[in-house]
């Protein structure tokens, strides 16, 4: 639907540009083009305060949505060319409420960067104070650090910054690791990922549960308890990270470098990048698939 209306919208514009120059001059189009480029300024602005990932998808959509203030901006033209007060406070209006938007939308958004700049540094404070608690209770608990450690969570859970700082320590049991393997923060999942207590059976039941699978991959590439079977999955994901760490995992076979070399063939690479893996896929073939 939207590929449909917006050559008709563009259509649409251009007659109302061409009847508006032709009935009340070329001040009417400049106004428009004046609005126009002033709505992309100011989006623009609003779309780079954004820090998420897909921010960008916004630059596609900005210049159908500027065709409003320029439209705002042809009725200013209009009214000025006609005299009238209520043409041009009408296309006023309309580019004020216009721009407005773009404005709290990047107000927002900064606002939003600020809250969570101040909730991370909340919780790297929050993380090291735990951390030397931990450090204490370690010392206090010499050969029976597992057992504390455990109690110290069932004690502060579901605290986000405990997880993450026990899952650095190497004294979380298996018990700890499957709890904390459920959890639905992907960072709490992914640092259970990189705990050297962390099993080949438990990377896999991770794996298998995984809404978004990418966000494990470059991990799971460099774990050296990722099996056989892991690895050939995670060989499809299109990860330009992804060739070297595996073809350096202890685990990878031959079915895993086969695997690579199909998701290279039809990865979104340059023809220098493709050849280059190519050769080094084949060169590490050389020793696996016999």
């Amino acid at each position: 639907m939207l590929f449909f209306l917006v050559p008709v919208l563009l259509i649409g514009i251009g007659f109302a540009l061409r009847y508006s120059v032709k009935s009340f001059g070329l001040s009417t189009a400049v106004w428009a083009g004046l609005m126009f480029f002033a709505a992309l300024g100011l989006g623009s602005w609003a779309i780079l305060q954004s820090r998420s990932s897909t921010a960008g998808i916004g630059f596609l959509f900005l210049p159908f949505l500027s065709i409003v203030p320029a439209l705002g901006g042809l009725i200013i033209g209009i009214g000025q060319k006609k005299r009238s007060n209520g043409l041009t406070l009408g296309g006023a209006v309309i580019v004020l409420l216009s721009c407005s938007f773009y404005i709290k939308s990047g107000l927002d958004s900064r606002a939003l960067n600020d809250q969570r700049d101040a909730q991370y540094k909340a919780q790297l404070e929050r993380q090291r104070q735990i951390a030397l608690e931990l450090k204490k209770l370690f010392s206090d608990n010499v050969g029976k650090e597992d057992s504390a450690l455990f109690q110290y969570y069932e004690a502060h859970k579901p605290e986000r910054a405990v997880a993450l700082e026990l899952l650095k320590t190497p004294f979380v049991s298996n018990e700890l690791l499957e709890i904390l393997a459920q959890s639905e923060d992907l960072g709490v999942v992914l640092s259970v990922v990189r705990n050297p207590n962390v099993t080949g059976k438990m990377l896999e039941n991770i794996y298998d549960r995984a809404q978004y699978k990418d966000y494990y991959h470059a991990d799971l590439a460099r774990n050296p308890k990722s099996s056989t079977k892991l690895l050939v999955q995670v060989a499809k994901g299109h990860n330009t990270s992804l060739p070297q760490a595996l073809m350096a995992n202890p685990n990878c076979s031959c079915e895993v470098l086969v695997a690579l070399s199909e998701t290279i063939r039809t990865g979104y690479l340059s023809d220098e990048k493709k050849s280059s893996w190519k050769a080094a896929i084949e060169e590490r073939k050389k020793t696996l698939c016999r």
